[in-house]
């Protein structure tokens, strides 16, 4: 009622508190649990850092970075990184303790995210509704077990989060627009897939041109720092593409081309919508508070109501999640990228639907045990395998040679042929043209780690996941009459020849020093050999013979090592 005091007194003159104080009182009780579950899902996190497996193209992440200090980095798009983590080779330890000290680092990015979530939605909904947002983001599984991956979707979530943070500010100010034009460059730097972000930087300068006093002049401001930011980027990629000696704009323009033919230009409908229903099985409230809030938004807006703009809005934010619809490389990392500003959704369905304090910690309890499931459900994916592999790789070879693999997996090693991503080894079969021979016709590639089934295909051994793509018939011939048997994944250069009293002719594509591996001494070139010696052989054809008939193996001398126990008998990559 109009009038009435802020305080009731009591009987005896004592003041009660005001149901403005009981409200505020209440909220701040509700937010007493929601922080210590936010924190909880990140100190999960942090564990989980040290013990799950490195996907296969966090070491490609890493490599690009040992590329740029070598002066090899032969593109300027999509490798800004290698500023911010330049001193990753510089860390104690090999390839995986690099990848997980980068980890750590995209941790504080995502901790940095959910509070930009927060920020957004708090221009929208109550406080404790935007907590709640950040939480379910943060606790779902997707994020917990990609949003601090080594990867670039953590970074350029972190400045387009950043970004949409800053402009949803109710007082906008010229440096609020520089620092955000900044970001979105920055972000663009990392990976062009912040072209996604695009409708929901619209919907939220079309929402602040329409609550401002003068629109024609926040509309001015939008446009110049989308300007701003157009030129920055220009800048940016000009003077990091000027840094880099092996680098043109044919390379990052033969990479667009064939990136979005594979990846976004295909026809299939809901390219990953298997990964898109297990991941809503692993962030099941997130998951039902969004697709409320999505209802709800909807609702308001036929509604007409008079504060329309912001369902209107908040949908906007959610317009990013339309490229599940054709965007073939939406697997579960690209989720904790795209998902961010659609996560106000989430903080607008508990306003609406009028969620208690009660609710509101039920749901939070909830969301902090299913964070907790998914990373204790994960331990049979941990690293084991990889750091046996990547150790042994570095007892085998000490300095860097040349390696043959999927991704780069030892990315201190300069990588040889082709990515094996899906779209990688999809390009290569629609060129159909062989590239193993004309590589090891040029260099010396003494190294091959069978971590694709691809690979283990090509070497005739068993797969130890679905493949698929074959490389061609000359690649696998190439690949299987150059390379032997190391220990476990790891092969090395060498041949295995069927020798006896006639002269027989063999060939050699990778040059250097083998070792004979015989039950008797072998004639090379005409010169006896007796078991254990060996021989330098340049590339060419050479002849062999023997007294007795026998199988024998020339093996690349310098891979002595060899550890004195079996492999793990598992997959180096278990997908995502």
């Amino acid at each position: 009622m109009r009038g009435m005091p802020s305080q009731i007194v009591a009987p005896g003159g004592a003041s009660l508190p005001s149901r403005k104080s009981l409200a505020h009182h209440a909220e701040a009780g509700v937010e007493r649990w929601l922080l210590p579950a936010i924190l909880a899902c990140l100190a999960l996190q942090f564990y989980q850092l040290f013990f799950l497996e490195i996907n296969w193209d966090e070491f490609l992440y890493l490599s690009r970075i040992y590329d740029y200090q070598n002066q090899t980095l032969n593109r300027a798009l999509q490798t800004f990184h290698v500023y911010f983590f330049n001193w990753l080779p510089w860390v104690g330890g090999d390839e995986i303790r690099q990848v997980e000290a980068g980890r750590i680092v995209m941790l504080v990015l995502e901790a940095a995210t959910t509070g930009f979530i927060y920020l957004l939605a708090r221009s929208f909904t109550s406080r404790n509704a935007a907590l709640i947002a950040a939480l379910a983001y943060i606790s779902a599984g997707f994020t917990m077990i990609h949003g601090a991956s080594f990867r670039a979707d953590p970074l350029a979530a972190f400045f387009m989060m950043g970004s949409l943070a800053i402009l949803a500010r109710p007082q906008l100010k010229l440096g609020h627009y520089c620092v955000s034009a900044l970001m979105m460059a920055l972000a663009a730097m990392i990976t062009v897939k912040v072209i996604f972000y695009a409708p929901a930087l619209v919907a939220l300068g079309l929402w602040q041109i329409n609550r401002s006093d003068r629109p024609w002049q926040k509309l001015g401001f939008f446009i110049l720092t989308a300007g701003a930011s157009a030129l920055i980027f220009l800048g940016l990629y000009l003077w990091h593409e000027a840094l880099l000696p092996a680098a043109d704009l044919d390379g990052s323009q033969t990479m667009m081309a064939s990136a979005a033919k594979t990846t976004i230009f295909g026809l299939e409908l809901l390219p990953t919508w298997n990964d898109l229903l297990i991941g809503a099985s692993k962030a099941l409230v997130p998951t039902i508070l969004l697709v409320a809030g999505l209802g709800l938004a909807i609702v308001s807006m036929r509604k007409r109501r008079a504060d329309w703009a912001v369902p209107a809005t908040i949908l906007g934010l959610a317009v990013p999640l339309l490229s599940f619809l054709f965007y073939r490389n939406a697997y579960p990392y690209f989720f904790s990228f795209i998902f961010p500003p659609a996560m106000v959704l989430v903080a607008y369905a508990v306003d609406r639907l009028g969620m208690t304090g009660r609710h509101m910690i039920v749901a939070a309890a909830i969301m902090v045990a299913s964070a907790a499931g998914t990373v204790f459900s994960l331990h049979d994916r941990d690293q084991d395998a990889q750091e046996e592999t990547v150790e042994t790789v570095h007892k085998i070879f000490p300095e860097p040679v040349a390696v043959i693999d999927r991704n780069s997996m030892i990315a201190s090693f300069p990588k040889r042929g082709i990515f094996m991503s899906s779209w990688g080894l999809q390009a290569y079969r629609q060129a159909g043209q062989p590239v193993y021979g004309t590589i090891l016709s040029h260099e010396t590639v003494p190294l091959l780690i069978l971590n694709s089934p691809t690979l283990e295909n090509a070497m005739g051994v068993p797969v130890s996941g679905p493949l698929r793509a074959q490389l061609l018939d000359t690649d696998r011939r190439t690949l299987r009459t150059n390379y032997v048997r190391h220990w476990g994944k790891i092969w090395v250069a060498g041949k295995t020849l069927s020798v006896g009293d006639a002269p027989a002719e063999f060939e050699i594509a990778i040059p250097g020093r083998y070792k004979l591996e015989a039950g008797s001494s072998v004639s090379i070139d005409g010169r006896l050999l007796s078991p254990g010696q060996a021989v330098v052989l340049d590339r060419g054809t050479h002849v062999s013979e023997a007294k007795s008939a026998q199988d024998v193996v020339l093996r690349w001398s310098k891979a002595v090592y060899r550890p004195d126990f079996e492999p793990l008998d598992r997959t180096l990559y278990r997908g995502f």
